[in-house]
């Protein structure tokens, strides 16, 4: 595999990293992990690699962040500071981290003296190890239980330990594989919460998580993966416009064949209509001018209709979809 450190407007003018092709095989298996796949990492965003356990989603990271050494392809990576730029291995330690599923702090050693110790390994000025602790522990709200054992902690606070240790170094490129895993609805909320106050810095995210709720909420583009390929690449505002959808409900009574021909008409040509029922329409809705077109033919025979619900659909039904067509042509290749 050849891997790059490029300026970065020999790149995408916004990317930080562009991979192409990567492909990994692990010893005595007869497939691969990770399948040809290309991906572009902008500047500053989040990308969320998504997927069923198995997927590759963990390889993909370990080859982006050197881990791992693929069988094929190419890793481009904009220099991440504006001064010469370093060498593949030496942008790999100095600028990127990992947070990776298991726990990887000393666990009979206190929050404190973890965090001094990764710190010491990528700092020597004894000054700035100061600032940097401090730093950590403010910012991963560890303050207050900072002199406590690590193995004593709680689930929640062991993933912000986790989450500490790698923000120690200050990196600008963040990998987290699944950093919410295992914890209580407000323990995840509070490490979502403070990954989106790493993005609003302008770090650099790439994140895997099966909590599609957590990726819509903090990724601007998605990769999903499916036995090591990647099935659906979006972004997701785009995903959102570009995937909403009006249900009507009429009354049984007041069926007009004629109107819901117009609707028809004026939805996008994936509109259906639910067999079992013909009380019930789901308009599929391009862009907002079509949207309003649609509104303005309901507006003309509000009567017959019963209920109706306009939405956006979700990353969940992304992958859904995205996963039934990989399903549907599996069995038709069979």
């Amino acid at each position: 595999m050849d891997i790059n450190v490029q300026s970065e407007n020999k790149l995408n003018h916004t990317s930080i990293i562009h991979a192409k092709d990567l492909s990994f095989k692990y010893p005595n298996n007869d497939y691969y992990s990770v399948n040809k796949v290309s991906l572009d990492i902008k500047r500053g965003q989040c990308l969320g690699i998504i997927g069923p356990n198995g997927a590759g989603k963990s390889t993909l990271i370990s080859l982006l962040c050197g881990l791992l050494k693929a069988e094929q392809g190419q890793v481009d990576f904009a220099s991440l500071a504006d001064e010469k730029p370093l060498s593949w291995q030496a942008s790999i330690e100095k600028y990127v981290a990992l947070i990776p599923q298991e726990y990887a702090f000393y666990p009979e050693l206190s929050i404190k003296q973890n965090l001094e110790y990764f710190i010491a390994i990528s700092e020597p000025n004894r000054k700035k190890q100061k600032q940097l602790l401090e730093q950590a522990l403010n910012q991963c709200q560890l303050t207050h239980v900072a002199k406590q054992k690590a193995d004593s902690l709680s689930g929640g606070y062991k993933r912000r330990l986790n989450i500490a240790i790698a923000l120690s170094k200050s990196p600008e490129v963040i990998f987290l594989d699944e950093p919410t895993v295992g914890i209580d609805p407000v323990s995840r909320q509070d490490i979502v919460d403070l990954l989106e106050q790493l993005k609003a810095q302008g770090k650099t995210l790439i994140y895997t998580s099966h909590m599609l709720n957590e990726v819509e909420q903090l990724c601007d583009d998605i990769i999903l993966l499916e036995q090591g390929k990647a099935i659906a690449v979006t972004d997701i505002s785009n995903n959102q416009r570009q995937n909403m959808q009006i249900n009507l409900e009429f009354f049984a009574d007041k069926i007009n064949a004629s109107f819901i021909a117009q609707l028809n008409s004026a939805a996008s040509p994936a509109s259906e209509k639910d067999s079992s029922n013909e009380q019930h329409l789901r308009l599929k809705v391009a862009d907002i001018s079509q949207l309003q077109q649609i509104m303005q033919i309901v507006s003309q025979d509000m009567s017959s209709i019963k209920s109706l619900h306009f939405a956006q659909n979700s990353i969940d039904q992304l992958y859904f979809d995205a996963y039934k067509n990989t399903q549907s042509s599996k069995d038709v290749a069979c």
